[in-house]
C-alpha cells in the first residue's frame, strides 16, 4: 500500500511539471549568471553581470591574446588551439541560454501542457521513466566532471605542496605576459584560471545535457504517441454497434492527432532554439577531431606524454558531444517513422468512414518523419556523426602522408 501511494505521488509530480527534468540545468544557469533575463530580482543582476564579465568575457579575451602570442611550435600551439576551439562553441552556447531564455521558457511551457503530460497511466509512466533517466545521467556527468576537475587542478597543487614538484598554470601560460610578470602574478593567475575553468566546465555540462535532453523529450513523446495509437481498440463486441464506444475511439484518435501536431511544433521550436549553437558544436567538433588527430603525429618529449593523454581524453569528450545529439536525432526520426505502423496497428478495419477519414489525415502527415537539422542543412543523425569522424580521419591520413615525406 505504501509503495503504491509513493508511486502515485511521483506520478502526479510528473503530470504537474515535466519541465522539472531540467531543474538542475536551470539551477546552474542561475549560479553561472546566465539566467539574468528570467530572474525578476534586480539584486541578481549585481551578481550576474560581474560574474559573466569576469569569468566569461575577460576570460575569453585573455585566452584569445594567449593564442595570438603562443609560440608557433606545433607541440605548443596545437593544445592551445584545441582549447580555443572549445571556447568558440562555448560562446555560442552561452549566447543561446542568455539571449534565448524566453524561448527556453516557452519550451518548458510546451512540456508542461496537458498534451505532453498525458492523461493515461502508460503515457505518464513513459515520461516519468525518461525524466528520471535524464536526471540520473546528469548527476553521473556532474560527478565525473567534478572528479576530473579536482584531478586536473588540485592534485598538481597537492603534489607541489607535498613533494615540491613543478606547478604549472591549469589552462594556459598567458604568453602575452613577460616571464617576470607571469612569475610575479603566478598565484593570482592560478586562482583566476582555476575559478574560471570550473565555470566553463559547468557551461558545457549544463548546456550540452540540456540540448540533448530537448531531443530526448521529443523522442519520448513520439514513443508515447505510438503506444497511444496502437492501443486504440474497441471494447464492444464485433457484432454490436456501440455508439459510445465509437465516440470514445474517435476522441482518442483526435487526441493523438493533437499530440502529433504538438510534437511537430515542439521539434520546430527546439530546432530554432539550439541553432546556431548546435551547428557550431558540430563544426568545431569536426575541426577539433582533425587537430587532435594531427597532434598524434608529433613526437613529444617524454615529459609531455601527459599532454598526449590530456589531448586524447579531450578528443573523446568532443566525440561524445557530437555523438549524443546525433544518436538521439536518429532515434527521434526512427520513432516518428514508426507512427505509420502504429496507425495500422490500431483497430481501424471495422470503424465507420468518419473514423477512417481522420485516420487518413494523420497517416498523410506521418509519412514524413521528423528530421532535426542544425544550420537548417545538416541533419542530426548518426550518419552525420560518422561523416564527421570519417572527415577527421581522412585529414589525418593526408597529414600523415605529408609528415612521412618531410
Amino acid at each position: 500500500m505504501f509503495l503504491q501511494l509513493s508511486f502515485n505521488i511521483r506520478l502526479n509530480m510528473a503530470r504537474e511539471t515535466l519541465s522539472d527534468t531540467f531543474k538542475h540545468n536551470v539551477l546552474f544557469w542561475k549560479f553561472l549568471g546566465l539566467w539574468i533575463f528570467q530572474v525578476d530580482d534586480k539584486r541578481y543582476r549585481y551578481y550576474a553581470i560581474p560574474v559573466v564579465s569576469i569569468v566569461f568575457v575577460a576570460y575569453n579575451i585573455l585566452l584569445t591574446l594567449n593564442l595570438v602570442y603562443t609560440p608557433k611550435k606545433l607541440e605548443t600551439f596545437i593544445p592551445e588551439l584545441i582549447f580555443f576551439f572549445c571556447e568558440i562553441q562555448n560562446a555560442f552556447k552561452v549566447h543561446m541560454v542568455m539571449f534565448k531564455s524566453k524561448q527556453i521558457v516557452e519550451v518548458f511551457d510546451m512540456m508542461d501542457s496537458d498534451v505532453f503530460i498525458g492523461e493515461k497511466e502508460e503515457h505518464n509512466r513513459i515520461t516519468m521513466k525518461s525524466k528520471l533517466l535524464f536526471i540520473k545521467v546528469f548527476k553521473i556527468f556532474f560527478v565525473g566532471c567534478n572528479m576530473s576537475y579536482i584531478c586536473h587542478n588540485f592534485l598538481p597543487l597537492i603534489s607541489f605542496l607535498v613533494f615540491g614538484t613543478e606547478l604549472n598554470l591549469p589552462v594556459c601560460n598567458y604568453y602575452f605576459l613577460s616571464d617576470e610578470s607571469r612569475k610575479h602574478y603566478f598565484w593570482w593567475i592560478l586562482v583566476y584560471q582555476t575559478y574560471g575553468i570550473y565555470h566553463h566546465m559547468m557551461y558545457n555540462l549544463s548546456i550540452d545535457t540540456f540540448m540533448s535532453g530537448l531531443i530526448l523529450v521529443g523522442l519520448v513523446q513520439c514513443r508515447a504517441l505510438n503506444h497511444g495509437l496502437q492501443n486504440i481498440k474497441s471494447c464492444a463486441p464485433k457484432k454490436e454497434n456501440d455508439t459510445e464506444d465509437e465516440k470514445r475511439l474517435r476522441m482518442e484518435l483526435v487526441k493523438c492527432i493533437q499530440h502529433y501536431d504538438s510534437i511537430r511544433k515542439y521539434c520546430a521550436h527546439i530546432q530554432d532554439l539550439y541553432d546556431p549553437a548546435m551547428f557550431v558544436q558540430m563544426g568545431v567538433g569536426a575541426a577539433s577531431n582533425c587537430v587532435i588527430l594531427a597532434s598524434l603525429l608529433l613526437s613529444m618529449p617524454s615529459h609531455e606524454k601527459a599532454l598526449y593523454v590530456s589531448v586524447l581524453m579531450y578528443g573523446t569528450v568532443m566525440a561524445i558531444e557530437i555523438l549524443m545529439p546525433g544518436y538521439l536525432g536518429s532515434q527521434l526520426t526512427h520513432e516518428s517513422g514508426q507512427i505509420v505502423r502504429s496507425v495500422y496497428s490500431c483497430d481501424w478495419i471495422d470503424r465507420p468512414e468518419s473514423f477512417k477519414s481522420i485516420l487518413k489525415l494523420l497517416l498523410e502527415r506521418a509519412k514524413r518523419p521528423i528530421i532535426l537539422t542544425t544550420g537548417y542543412i545538416v541533419p542530426l543523425s548518426l550518419n552525420t556523426f560518422i561523416s564527421i569522424m570519417k572527415t577527421a580521419y581522412s585529414s589525418f591520413t593526408i597529414l600523415r602522408g605529408i609528415h612521412k615525406r618531410t
